[in-house]
C-alpha cells in the first residue's frame, strides 16, 4: 500500500498517517437533507447523521438496504484522498468491516485522464489500482469470480472534480456499449455503467468529489448515500498539533501550542486537514528560526500557502547545504520551474508527469535534484498487467491545492489569466498573489479573473462564493475591492431588489461574508436589505415584511470557528444588520452559546436557527440570555424535548412578552 507517508515536514524524513491522523467528522444521509432547500414553509427534520466509525457508512437505515452508490463530498483539503486511501488500507488490517465485501480497489480519476480516450476492460481498469503491484493483479479467474459475486466488490473512484472531461461520464447510453465486464470501453463509460448498476449491480461505489462537482454529478447519476467529511473541531486541531510535535522537546511542544491557540487564523486553516498539517510545518519553521509575527494580521490563504511552500523548499536536502543567498536563488528557481510543470500539466488536463516531463523543462543537473528531493512532489510506482509486466515510476504534487497554487503562480507571473477552464482554486490563487504582488497595479488583470470565474463556475450559488473569496483573498483593503462591491456589476453579490442569496458555506467561505458584511455598513451608501442563504427559505416570507438588513446562511456547515469570523462583522459599530438565520448550519450547543453570548453586542433583533444540532443544554442557554430588543426567535427542528420547548415557551411569556418564539 501506498498510503502510509504524508509530505514531509523540515525535520522529518517521513511522517506515518497513523502517527497523527485524528478523526474527521463526517456526516452522511439523504443528500437532499444536506445540500438543497426545503420547499416554502416546508422544514422537515434534519436526518444528517454524525458518524462515529467509518463502517457505518456502508449499512442501511432502518428497512434500507444497504447503499450500492456513495458520493463523498469536501472542500480542498478536507481529507478526500486520505479518507479513501485509510478507508482501504483499514480494511485491508481488519481493522474495519464492511459487510460481505471480499475484493476493494481504489482508483484515482488522475489516472483516468492519464488513459485519455483508451479503452479497456474492468478488468484492465481495476488493475490500475495504485495498491496493486505485480502479485496482486487481478487475473481472469478473479475476474470471474467477481462477475459472479458482485456483491463482494468494493471500489471507490476518488477526484471525480480532477477529470477534465467529466461531462463524458454522464452522456454515455446505456446501450452505447455492451452491459458486460468483458467489453472494451472509454473508462468513464465503465464508470458511468457501475454507478447505474448496469454492470456488477451489487457492487459497492464510491465516488470522492469537490463540493460543486459533487452537486452536478448527482444531479446525473442517483447515489443511495450522501457523505460530507466536515474536518476538525477546535479541540481536534489541538489534537493534532500535540500529535505532530509529540516526539520534540516539552519547550517546543509548549510554544507550538500557544502559537495555535493564540491565532484565530490558524485555528481556521487547521479545520482542514491538510492545512492543518501544513500549518504545522509553518509553525515548526517559525520556532526553529526565532520567528515572531503578530497574530492579529489576518493571514489569507494565498499568504498562508506562499510561506509553507517557500518553507519546505528552504529546507530541502539539497538546498539546505548551499549560503543564504546561493539558498534563495535555488529556491525561486525551484519555485519558477514546478510553476512552469505545473501549468503544463494544467494545459493538458494531467495531474501526473513521468522522468520525461522533468527532461522537458531542459534543467541543470543541480536543479533538477532540487526538484526530485522537494518534498513538494511524492514519485510512486506504477505496475502493469502487461504479458510483460513491469513497474514504472510516476510522479504527482503532494497534493492538488499545491499543483493549482503553482498554475496560478505561472499565470501571474506571465500576466496570463486563465483563459481556458480552470479550477476555482486556481482563480483564488491567482487573486491572492495578484494582490501580494506591490509592484503593480493588478486591477485589470483581477477584474479579468472575476471575469473568467462569471464564465467557468456555472453553479449560481457556487460563483457567488468563488466571486467573494476571490476579492477577499486580493483584499479586502484595496479600493478595487470596494468599488467591485458597491457597484454589484451584473447583480453578482446580490439581486436589484437587495437580496444577497447564499447557500452551501463552509468555515472556509465565513471570512470572505465577513468582509460583504464590512463593505455593507462601511462602503455602500445603500446596502442590501438583506443577505440571504438558501434559495427559498426566507424570499417569499420577507418579499411584503418590513424587516429590512437580514443574514441568512443555510444548508451548510459551519463551525464554532467559521461563526466567530462572521459574529465579528455583526459587531462592527456601523454594521446595518438586524435579521440573522443560520438554518440547517450543524450548529452545535457550544456555538448556540457562543452566539447567545454576543447577541448584545449586534442590532440583530430577529434570530432564526431552525434545524441545527442544538441540545436542550443549549437552547436552555440561549432562552436565558436573550437580550430585551429581541422581536423573533426560532429554535425548531433542533434536538430539544417537549419538556424544555414547553418551559421555555413559558420563560418567554413571562420574561419576555414581546418576543415571538417558535420552537
Amino acid at each position: 500500500m501506498q498510503t502510509d507517508w504524508l509530505p514531509k515536514g523540515p525535520d522529518q524524513s517521513k511522517l506515518k498517517t497513523d502517527d497523527i491522523f485524528t478523526k474527521l467528522t463526517i456526516y452522511h444521509g439523504r443528500k437532499e437533507c444536506l445540500q438543497q432547500t426545503a420547499p416554502e414553509d416546508q422544514y422537515p427534520l434534519k436526518t444528517a447523521t454524525e458518524l462515529k466509525q467509518c463502517s457505518d457508512i456502508f449499512v442501511g437505515e432502518d428497512e434500507e438496504g444497504d447503499p450500492k452508490s456513495i458520493l463523498v463530498s469536501g472542500e480542498p483539503g478536507i481529507g478526500k484522498t486520505l479518507f479513501s486511501q485509510k478507508l482501504v488500507r483499514d480494511w485491508s488490517t481488519n481493522c474495519i468491516s464492511i459487510h460481505n465485501i471480499r475484493f476493494t480497489y481504489l482508483i484515482t480519476f488522475k489516472q483516468l485522464v492519464m488513459l485519455g480516450n483508451e479503452e479497456l476492460t474492468l478488468r484492465e481498469l481495476l488493475n490500475r489500482s495504485p495498491v496493486l503491484n505485480e502479485r496482486t493483479m487481478i487475473d481472469e479467474k478473479v475476474m470471474a469470480h467477481i462477475a459472479q459475486h458482485s456483491d463482494q466488490l468494493f471500489i471507490i473512484f476518488d477526484g471525480y472534480d480532477e477529470y477534465k472531461d467529466r461531462s463524458k461520464m454522464l452522456i454515455f447510453e446505456s446501450g452505447q456499449f455492451t452491459n458486460d465486464v468483458e467489453t472494451k470501453m472509454p473508462g468513464a463509460a465503465l464508470i458511468s455503467k457501475l454507478i447505474q448498476k448496469h454492470i456488477l449491480r451489487d457492487s459497492v461505489i464510491m465516488i470522492t468529489s469537490r463540493p460543486g462537482e459533487a452537486d452536478e454529478l448527482d444531479k446525473k447519476l442517483h447515489f443511495d448515500r450522501f457523505v460530507n467529511i466536515d474536518g476538525f473541531s477546535e479541540l481536534l486541531v489541538l489534537e493534532y498539533v500535540k500529535k505532530y510535535f509529540k516526539s520534540k522537546s516539552e519547550d517546543v511542544k509548549n510554544m507550538a501550542m500557544e502559537k495555535v491557540k493564540g491565532s484565530a487564523h490558524f485555528m481556521s486553516f487547521g479545520r482542514v486537514p491538510l492545512r492543518c498539517f501544513l500549518m504545522c510545518v509553518v509553525i515548526e519553521y517559525e520556532i526553529q528560526n526565532n520567528i515572531t509575527r503578530d497574530n492579529s494580521i489576518p493571514l489569507k490563504l494565498t499568504q498562508f500557502y506562499c510561506k509553507v511552500i517557500r518553507g519546505l523548499e528552504k529546507n530541502n536536502r539539497e538546498i539546505r547545504s548551499l549560503d543564504e543567498k546561493a539558498s534563495l536563488l535555488a529556491v525561486e528557481k525551484t519555485l519558477d520551474s514546478f510553476s512552469k510543470l505545473a501549468a503544463q500539466l494544467d494545459e493538458q488536463n494531467r495531474f501526473t508527469f513521468t522522468q520525461k516531463d522533468l527532461e522537458k523543462l531542459e534543467l541543470p543537473e543541480a536543479e533538477m535534484s532540487y526538484l526530485k528531493s522537494s518534498s513538494l512532489i511524492f514519485c510512486y510506482p506504477v505496475a502493469s498487467d502487461s504479458p510483460f509486466p513491469q513497474t514504472t515510476l510516476e510522479y504527482g504534487f503532494a497534493h492538488l491545492t499545491i499543483q493549482e497554487f503553482f498554475v496560478a503562480r505561472h499565470l501571474v507571473k506571465k500576466r496570463a489569466m486563465a483563459a481556458r477552464e480552470t479550477s476555482e482554486m486556481v482563480h483564488i490563487f491567482t487573486s491572492g498573489l495578484l494582490g501580494l504582488d506591490k509592484d503593480h497595479n493588478n486591477d485589470k488583470s483581477m477584474s479579468k479573473v472575476l471575469k473568467c470565474v462569471c464564465r467557468q463556475v456555472k453553479n449560481y450559488w457556487r460563483r457567488r462564493l468563488v466571486l467573494l473569496r476571490c476579492l477577499h483573498e486580493y483584499g479586502q483593503e484595496k479600493e478595487f475591492t470596494r468599488q467591485e462591491l458597491t457597484t454589484n456589476r451584473d447583480y453578482r453579490y446580490w439581486f436589484s431588489d437587495g437580496l444577497i442569496r447564499l447557500h452551501g458555506v463552509t468555515d472556509t467561505d465565513c471570512d470572505a461574508l465577513a468582509m460583504l458584511v464590512e463593505s455593507i455598513a462601511t462602503s455602500i451608501s445603500s446596502p442590501p436589505h438583506r443577505l440571504h442563504s438558501t434559495a427559498l427559505l426566507w424570499f417569499t416570507c420577507f418579499k411584503s415584511s418590513p424587516r429590512p438588513n437580514t443574514l441568512s446562511i443555510g444548508v451548510s456547515q459551519i463551525t464554532i470557528t467559521g461563526l466567530k469570523s462572521l459574529l465579528s462583522s455583526l459587531i462592527h459599530p456601523e454594521c446595518t444588520i438586524t435579521g440573522l438565520g443560520l438554518w440547517n448550519c450543524g450548529l452545535t450547543d457550544e456555538c448556540a452559546e457562543c452566539l447567545s453570548n454576543c447577541l448584545p453586542d449586534t442590532s440583530i433583533t430577529e434570530l432564526d436557527l431552525r434545524a441545527n444540532e442544538i441540545s436542550n443544554k443549549g437552547v436552555h442557554h440561549v432562552i436565558h440570555h436573550l437580550p430585551n430588543n429581541l422581536t423573533y426567535l426560532n429554535l425548531s427542528f433542533n434536538r430539544v424535548s417537549a419538556e424544555v420547548s414547553e418551559s421555555s415557551k413559558q420563560f418567554c411569556r413571562d420574561n419576555h412578552p414581546g418576543l415571538r418564539l417558535e420552537i
